[in-house]
Formats: structure tokens, C-alpha cells, sequence
């Protein structure tokens, strides 16, 4: 066991210090931890897990509302999968968001790229680049829902604020 760096007349220190590292305490040095790790993946498998694994297990059978309450269905496999996957729906709806996902995702980047690179470079006041800052996030703060009825109120054709102008 290695010393610890002792300093200054030892004659001044408390009688328990002795300037030797303490072990602790058995129970504490196995429990504590997997008590502070086993508690939040107990709750990630009761929040993640569990119902994922509940919901894979009624994707394999033919199960409706009312099928749930009285344990009335039966297990059809993978034929469920078959039938989303072969919709025209559902191939619709992946392409629009694999659209969306590729053209929002790459634009936020570029444009967010530009505006940080933007205000680093050009904005030299900082009172003018907080205030900036705090126009640009405020936004991304408020709920979509409320920004989204704003800008209708802002845009309202007979008396909005920017058609006012």
C-alpha cells in the first residue's frame, strides 16, 4: 500500500490520521456500485426492454382490441411483417421519410454550419453575438406547437403582423 504525502509537523494531526490510505468497508465496496448501476438498468428493462420484447411477441400473432383481454389470438408468424412490408402504404410513407430524414438532416447541418461559422467569424461584439445567439436558440426552446401557431398568427392574410406591413 503506498503512503500518503504527509505535511507540516505531524504532531498537529488528528489521532486517526495516521497518513495511511483506508480500505473500505467490505459491504460498501460491493454493494454500492451495483446498487448504482443495477437500479437504472432495472428501470431501462422495465421503460425499454420488457415492452419491446411484449411488443414483438404480439407482432407474431393475429391479435386485435378485444383479443388483448380475452388472450383470443392466434400466432401467425411473420406474416404480419409481410403484409406492412408489401403495403403501398407503407413504401410510400418510408420513401417520404427517407426524404425528409436526408434532405432535413443534411440541411440542418450545412445551414447551422454556416450561421456558427457565420457569427465566429463576423460578429466581433459580443453583446451583439449573445444577442444573436439568443434570437437563433430561442426557437429551438419553445414547443414546436406553440411556435407553429405563432407564425400562423404572424402570417394570418387579413390581419397578421407581416402582412401588415
Amino acid at each position: 500500500m503506498r503512503q500518503a504525502i504527509v505535511r507540516g509537523d505531524p504532531s498537529t494531526y488528528p489521532d486517526w490520521f495516521d497518513g495511511k490510505r483506508r480500505q473500505r468497508p467490505l459491504i460498501v465496496a460491493r454493494w454500492v456500485p451495483i446498487a448504482m448501476v443495477g437500479l437504472p438498468v432495472a428501470v431501462l428493462f422495465a421503460i425499454v426492454v420488457y415492452p419491446t420484447i411484449w411488443m414483438f411477441y404480439h407482432s407474431l400473432r393475429d391479435t386485435n382490441i378485444t383479443g388483448l383481454f380475452t388472450g383470443n389470438h392466434a400466432y401467425v408468424g411473420f406474416a404480419n411483417y409481410g403484409t406492412v412490408f408489401s403495403s403501398d402504404r407503407f413504401q410510400d410513407s418510408l420513401i417520404h421519410l427517407l426524404q425528409y430524414l436526408s434532405f432535413g438532416a443534411v440541411l440542418q447541418v450545412i445551414l447551422g454550419g454556416i450561421l456558427a461559422l457565420t457569427l465566429y467569424e463576423v460578429v466581433k461584439s459580443n453583446l451583439w453575438r449573445t444577442i444573436i445567439l439568443i434570437l437563433l436558440v430561442l426557437p429551438m426552446m419553445l414547443p414546436p406547437s406553440i411556435v407553429g401557431v405563432l407564425w400562423r398568427f404572424l402570417l394570418t392574410p387579413s390581419n397578421g403582423a407581416v402582412n401588415q406591413a
